[in-house]
């Protein structure tokens, strides 16, 4: 995780390149959130499909919530 403070972005996706010793690693999408945009959601999810572009997450999202109650174990009492 990396706090981009510096950037005007809440979030930022991007394609690079990572390498291991000398071998070459497969292109992956690297998604980089601020610290702030993590603590400001209830249950400080690191999941960067959990927040929206604009940082804010999506513990207020009906599709979402029944999702964390389904997949992760929240129960409905964790959203009161």
């Amino acid at each position: 995780m990396v706090d981009c403070a510096d950037d005007e972005s809440e979030t930022e996706t991007s394609r690079m390149e990572l390498h291991m010793s000398d071998r070459q690693i497969e292109k992956a999408s690297v998604t980089i959130i601020r610290q702030s945009t993590f603590l400001a959601c209830p249950h400080v999810i690191m999941m960067p499909s959990h927040y929206r572009p604009d940082g804010s997450c999506k513990c207020n999202d009906p599709a979402e919530r029944a999702m964390m109650i389904r997949e992760w174990g929240y129960s409905r009492s964790d959203f009161a």
